[in-house]
Protein backbone atom coordinates (compact mmCIF):
# COMPACT_ATOMS: atom_id res chain seq x y z
CA UNK A 1 0.00 0.00 0.00
CA UNK A 2 1.38 3.37 -0.96
CA UNK A 3 0.95 6.22 1.48
CA UNK A 4 0.48 9.86 0.65
CA UNK A 5 1.01 12.75 3.06
CA UNK A 6 -1.96 15.07 3.37
CA UNK A 7 -2.43 18.62 4.59
CA UNK A 8 -4.69 18.35 7.60
CA UNK A 9 -4.82 19.38 11.24
CA UNK A 10 -5.58 15.80 12.35
CA UNK A 11 -4.41 13.44 9.59
CA UNK A 12 -0.78 12.67 8.77
CA UNK A 13 -1.13 10.45 5.71
CA UNK A 14 -3.43 8.08 3.85
CA UNK A 15 -2.86 4.86 1.97
CA UNK A 16 -5.19 3.10 -0.43
CA UNK A 17 -5.33 -0.37 -1.95
CA UNK A 18 -7.69 -0.18 -4.91
CA UNK A 19 -7.82 -3.96 -5.42
CA UNK A 20 -9.02 -4.57 -1.85
CA UNK A 21 -10.81 -1.21 -1.57
CA UNK A 22 -9.07 -0.56 1.75
CA UNK A 23 -8.15 2.90 2.98
CA UNK A 24 -5.68 3.37 5.83
CA UNK A 25 -5.42 6.66 7.66
CA UNK A 26 -2.62 7.60 10.01
CA UNK A 27 -3.61 10.35 12.40
CA UNK A 28 -1.27 12.85 14.01
CA UNK A 29 -2.02 11.31 17.42
CA UNK A 30 -0.18 8.16 16.17
CA UNK A 31 -3.28 6.03 15.68
CA UNK A 32 -3.97 4.24 12.41
CA UNK A 33 -7.39 3.17 11.19
CA UNK A 34 -8.29 0.89 8.32
CA UNK A 35 -11.54 1.41 6.40
CA UNK A 36 -12.91 -1.37 4.17
CA UNK A 37 -15.23 -1.07 1.16
CA UNK A 38 -13.99 2.40 0.18
CA UNK A 39 -14.49 2.84 -3.56
CA UNK A 40 -11.84 4.52 -5.72
CA UNK A 41 -14.29 7.37 -6.30
CA UNK A 42 -14.67 8.02 -2.57
CA UNK A 43 -10.91 7.85 -2.07
CA UNK A 44 -10.37 10.38 -4.86
CA UNK A 45 -13.05 12.67 -3.45
CA UNK A 46 -11.38 12.61 -0.02
CA UNK A 47 -7.98 13.51 -1.48
CA UNK A 48 -9.39 16.29 -3.64
CA UNK A 49 -11.54 17.84 -0.91
CA UNK A 50 -10.79 21.27 0.49
CA UNK A 51 -10.75 19.65 3.94
CA UNK A 52 -9.45 16.07 3.89
CA UNK A 53 -10.53 15.53 7.51
CA UNK A 54 -14.09 16.69 6.90
CA UNK A 55 -14.35 14.60 3.74
CA UNK A 56 -13.03 11.56 5.60
CA UNK A 57 -15.70 12.05 8.24
CA UNK A 58 -18.56 12.65 5.81
CA UNK A 59 -17.70 10.22 3.00
CA UNK A 60 -15.86 7.44 4.81
CA UNK A 61 -16.62 7.33 8.53
CA UNK A 62 -20.31 8.00 7.93
CA UNK A 63 -20.38 6.37 4.51
CA UNK A 64 -22.83 3.55 3.80
CA UNK A 65 -21.43 0.03 4.12
CA UNK A 66 -17.95 1.10 5.23
CA UNK A 67 -16.40 -0.95 8.02
CA UNK A 68 -13.44 0.26 10.06
CA UNK A 69 -11.02 -0.86 12.73
CA UNK A 70 -8.09 0.58 14.61
CA UNK A 71 -4.79 -1.12 13.86
CA UNK A 72 -2.90 -2.25 16.93
CA UNK A 73 0.68 -1.25 17.63
CA UNK A 74 1.65 -4.90 17.28
CA UNK A 75 0.17 -5.06 13.76
CA UNK A 76 2.02 -1.92 12.76
CA UNK A 77 5.30 -3.18 14.25
CA UNK A 78 4.95 -6.60 12.60
CA UNK A 79 4.67 -5.13 9.16
CA UNK A 80 7.34 -2.53 9.80
CA UNK A 81 4.89 0.34 9.22
CA UNK A 82 6.31 0.54 5.72
CA UNK A 83 5.08 3.54 3.80
CA UNK A 84 6.04 2.34 0.32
Amino acid sequence: MKYQDVTSSNLRCVGYDETCQVLEVEFKNDTTYQYAFVTPEVYKAVLEAESVGSALDKLVKKGPGIVYRRLSLKELENRGKSRD
